[in-house]
């Protein structure tokens, strides 16, 4: 029986083999999480808690790339990919692998900026000495592998347009199987960086926070970066085991999915911790917890109001042992506030979340209210949280 010969096919009608539907639905499925969660994160961060930083910036910039290589994935199956070679008109070829290079390059880029991002939000976390040295050190990786990659594929070919053109005369340019072994030292190393990046966090949150239930919940949070690792490996495990250089527009159904799912868990997961102050606020207006602030209501109450309503009280919180909120005035007259007490040395989860800045802000608005004849007046004060052991390192812990 004779193979199948060339036929026109379209995106939404592909030969009866293809895998091409698989490409298509997995972009279309990953743009619309990707850009719910992307543009979430920054109406958290620019509009609820006004802390917009680098991190969101790169994050903006990783979507724009892995948006464009998603949308560039569904462009290439109609000229070719996850369809058997025999099966594509000849003209299509030369685009799908001008296709190919691009999203190879897009790849580099993507994955890359996104690992940034995450490294960039670390120091929200702590400005400890040695957890920046390790931010530094990890991004310096990144950014040295990413580039190493790029220009490589780059100087492939003699002449550089050329890469984009396999039917150039005279063409000359870099065996595929050479170009191999750098594919799969970048994927190795990026599997590496992956690791640090998921294990960065979470040793700064067991070590600067007191061991609770919620401390696991906030380190499960980082804890979605290993699915990350995972597509990684296989990705690489896929590369190291397939022959590309015959029919190799089928073959790429096999590797592109992962390509896809690694920058965009890469992106969830860097947009997951910059969540939780939305979560916080729907779980509190579905009636899921009583509060917006994370502490039990011990630490929260110590005088009381007219019906009900109970206040935070310094006296209060500090004899149940957890830290409390001193007004003071700095050389600007300024206002700032001084965590004291709990155990030396040690910020508990509770102390830090006590008092934590975009849950007052959403619970003026949407929890409790003063009484109805009180007189109250509203301060704005900068907040510094203290290492009470160590005066020189002082915690900063900003919100999410």
């Amino acid at each position: 029986m004779s193979a199948p010969g060339p036929i026109e096919f379209t995106i939404f009608d592909l030969p009866a083999d293809s895998k091409g539907s698989i490409q298509v639905n997995l972009n279309i499925a990953l743009i619309v999480i990707s850009s719910t969660l992307l543009f979430t994160r920054l109406y958290v961060r620019g509009f609820m808690v006004k802390v917009l930083g680098l991190d969101d910036l790169l994050a903006a910039i990783a979507y724009v790339i892995l948006t464009a290589q998603a949308v560039l994935e569904i462009l290439a199956v109609g000229v070719g990919s996850g369809t058997h070679m025999s099966e594509i008109p000849p003209q299509r070829i030369p685009t799908f692998f001008s296709y190919l290079v691009t999203l190879q390059l897009l790849y580099y880029w993507g994955t890359g900026i996104v690992r940034l991002s995450i490294a960039a939000f670390y120091p929200r976390l702590s400005h400890d000495r040695t957890v920046l040295r390790c931010i530094y050190a990890v991004s310096f990786v990144i950014i040295s592998i990413t580039l190493i990659a790029f220009f490589f594929e780059l100087a492939e070919c003699k002449h550089v347009p050329d890469l984009w053109d396999v039917t150039a005369p005279g063409r000359e340019c870099l065996d595929k199987a050479k170009e191999a072994p750098m594919i799969w030292a970048h994927g190795a190393v990026g599997i590496l960086i992956d690791i640090c990046l998921v294990a960065l966090p979470i040793w700064v949150i067991y070590s600067k926070m007191k061991f609770s239930a919620k401390t696991v919940q906030v380190i499960l949070v980082f804890c979605v970066g290993i699915f990350g690792v995972i597509t990684g490996i296989v990705r690489l495990i896929i590369n190291i085991n397939t022959d590309f250089t015959t029919d190799t527009t089928y073959k790429m159904a096999r590797v592109a999915p992962w390509t896809d799912i690694e920058g965009h868990i890469g992106l969830w997961t860097a947009c997951f911790p910059a969540l939780q102050p939305l979560i916080r606020l729907a779980s509190y207006k579905l009636g899921f917890r009583s509060t917006l602030g994370s502490t039990n209501k011990k630490s929260r109450t110590g005088g009381t109001g007219t019906g009900g309503n109970k206040w935070p009280s310094s006296h209060g919180a500090r004899s149940q042992g957890y830290a409390s909120f001193n007004d003071d005035k700095d050389d600007t007259g300024s206002g700032r506030a001084i965590v004291t007490g709990g155990s030396p040395g040690k910020r508990s989860l509770a102390d830090l979340e006590m008092h934590d800045l975009e849950s007052r802000r959403a619970e003026g608005s949407t929890g409790t209210r003063p009484p109805r004849n009180a007189i109250y007046k509203r301060t704005d004060v900068k907040v510094q949280v203290m290492d009470t052991r160590d005066q020189r390192q002082p915690g900063h812990w900003d919100a999410l």
